[in-house]
C-alpha cells in the first residue's frame, strides 16, 4: 500500500511540473492505471476512521471484572481465570457477547495493568 505522500509526489508530477503520465509512471515504478486513479479523484485528504464500538462488551465489561474478582481468590499469582470460562458464564447468564469480545476487553485489561519493564544493565555496544 502506497503511501499519501506518493499520492502527492504523483499530483505534483503531472499536474504541477507538467510532465507525462507515462514518466511519472516509470519514475516512481507505478502502473499507469495508478498514476490515473491517483490523478481522477478531488485532491486526496486525510480519512478519519471511526473506532469500533462493541455495545455488548460495554455492557458485559462489569460483570467480566467481577468474575474476575471473584476468582482472584481462588487462583494463584500465576494461574489466570481463563477466557472461555468467562464466555461460559457470561453465555448461561444469558449474556449474547462473542467469545473473541471477551478475549479482546482481557487482553487490553493485561496491557493496562502490565509492568514497565526498563533495562539498567546493557551489553557492550548497545
Amino acid at each position: 500500500m502506497l503511501s499519501m505522500q506518493t499520492v502527492h509526489i504523483v499530483r505534483h508530477k503531472i499536474l504541477v511540473e507538467g510532465g507525462s503520465v507515462q514518466q511519472v509512471a516509470r519514475d516512481l515504478g507505478l502502473s499507469r492505471t495508478t498514476v490515473y486513479t491517483y490523478l481522477e479523484g478531488p485532491t486526496p485528504g486525510r480519512v478519519e476512521t471511526t473506532l469500533r464500538r462493541h455495545p455488548v462488551l460495554a455492557v458485559a465489561s462489569a460483570r467480566i471484572d467481577t468474575l474476575g474478582a471473584e476468582w482472584q481468590s481462588r487462583t494463584t499469582a500465576k494461574q489466570r481465570l481463563p477466557a472461555a470460562r468467562i464466555h461460559r458464564q457470561l453465555r448461561t447468564a444469558g449474556s449474547t457477547i462473542s467469545d473473541r469480545s471477551v478475549r479482546l476487553y482481557l487482553h487490553q485489561k493485561r496491557l493496562q495493568s502490565a509492568e514497565v519493564f526498563i533495562p539498567l544493565s546493557y551489553r557492550p555496544g548497545e
